[in-house]
């Protein structure tokens, strides 16, 4: 059951990369906007304590969060340039890594929605990927064009 839900969210990413009218775009302190806009989603990350999909838009520097039972779009932060990557780092928190303004942003996350923007972090060039690993309280990205691979722990010091 919980699989085909994962399944149909999966394929609604795949259809937010076309023009496509959100019902629901809300961005932290910019109220709700209705308009087209070309996604062009890259990331995906799922939480099985909130039951939603994260999905990372690259052309809109956004991400939409997606409610797994009904396939709705819930909210879209708009929250950078040209997003790479997003992943949970706990259930209350969200990382995002934005390429256009080599930045790592960390999110409060409660439920379905975005809260609040915690922080942001200078990170090297062009960041691409992140992995979180849990047990060693770390935070790994990878940046393509300078060529490196950065570690943070926990507190993303």
């Amino acid at each position: 059951m919980k699989l085909s839900i994962l399944c149909r969210s999966l394929l609604l990413a795949v259809a937010l990369s076309s023009v496509v009218i959100a019902s629901d775009t809300t961005q932290l302190g910019k109220g709700s906007q209705n308009r087209e806009r070309m996604r062009q989603p890259v990331a995906l990350a799922y939480s099985p304590e909130s039951e939603v999909l994260l999905v990372g838009n690259r052309k809109t520097g956004s991400v939409s969060v997606v409610d797994t039972s009904s396939g709705d779009i819930v909210q879209e932060l708009s929250c950078g340039k040209s997003l790479t990557d997003v992943c949970f780092l706990d259930a209350e928190r969200v990382l995002v890594l934005d390429a256009g303004k080599h930045q790592l942003l960390e999110f409060a996350f409660n439920k379905k929605q975005f809260t609040k923007k915690l922080r942001t972090i200078e990170v090297p060039a062009y960041p691409e990927q992140l992995a979180v690993v849990p047990a060693l309280n770390q935070v790994w990205l990878t940046s393509r064009w300078s060529r490196r691979v950065t570690c943070f722990d926990d507190s993303l010091d």
